[in-house]
C-alpha cells in the first residue's frame, strides 16, 4: 500500500512540475509575442516622406498588350496614294510615372491618401519581324520603305491604343495594387488603425 502511495505521490510531483513548466512556458512566449513598450522606445509616426521612399520615383508600365494591326504607308510623291499595307505585331506598354503620384498622411483622421496620376503609354515596340508587305503600287521597293513602314506602324499603334481604354484601365487597377501591396504592409506596421486610401 505504501507503494501505492509513493506511485501516487510521484504521479502528483510529476503533474505539478509539468504545470509549472507549461505556465513559465506560456510566460516568456507572452512577454516574446508581446512585448511591452520601454520609456526609451521612441514612437513611429507615418510620414509623407517614409511613404515616398517606398514608392520609387520612377516610370514603371503596369500593363502590356500585344496588338495586331495593319498600318498604311503613303506614296512620297503622292501622299493620298498608298504604296503598301504592312501587317504587323506589335507590344504596348501603359503605366503612370511614380514621381507623379500624391501622398496626404492626415494624422488626426488617420488616413493615409494616396493619388495616382494619368495613366499613359510608357512604350511602343513594334516587332520588324513581324512585318508582313503588301503591296498595292507594284513599283514600291520593301527595302527602302522599311524604315517608313515601321514609323507608320508605330504611328498606327499610338492612335489604336488612344483609342482602346481597356489597357489604360488595367495598368491603373495594376499601379493601385502595386501602391496598396507596396504601402500597406509599412503602415500596418507603424499603426494598423491608420486607413489606406488609394485613388
Amino acid at each position: 500500500m505504501e507503494e501505492v502511495k509513493k506511485a501516487s505521490s510521484s504521479k502528483k510531483t510529476l503533474i505539478a512540475a509539468g504545470i509549472a513548466v507549461l505556465i513559465l512556458l506560456l510566460v516568456i512566449a507572452a512577454i516574446c509575442l508581446f512585448p511591452q513598450k520601454t520609456e526609451n522606445e521612441t514612437p513611429k509616426i507615418i510620414t509623407t516622406a517614409s511613404l515616398s521612399k517606398i514608392i520609387k520615383e520612377s516610370e514603371l508600365s503596369t500593363s502590356t498588350a500585344i496588338y495586331n494591326g495593319v498600318a498604311e504607308v503613303y506614296n512620297e510623291k503622292n501622299p493620298k496614294k498608298v504604296d503598301c499595307y504592312v501587317a504587323y505585331h506589335a507590344k504596348v506598354s501603359a503605366g503612370i510615372d511614380f514621381g507623379e503620384v500624391k501622398i496626404e498622411v492626415d494624422n488626426e483622421r488617420k488616413t493615409v491618401s494616396i493619388t495616382i496620376p494619368e495613366v499613359h503609354i510608357t512604350n511602343i515596340d513594334v516587332d520588324v519581324g513581324t512585318m508582313d508587305f503588301m503591296f498595292d503600287n507594284p513599283k514600291a521597293d520593301a527595302s527602302a520603305l522599311t524604315a517608313k513602314a515601321l514609323k507608320a506602324c508605330e504611328e498606327d499603334v499610338k492612335e489604336e491604343s488612344a483609342q482602346q481604354k481597356a489597357i489604360t484601365d488595367l495598368a491603373r487597377q495594376n499601379a493601385v495594387s502595386a501602391i496598396t501591396g507596396w504601402t500597406k504592409p509599412f503602415i500596418d506596421d507603424v499603426d494598423h488603425s491608420y486607413m489606406l486610401i488609394v485613388e
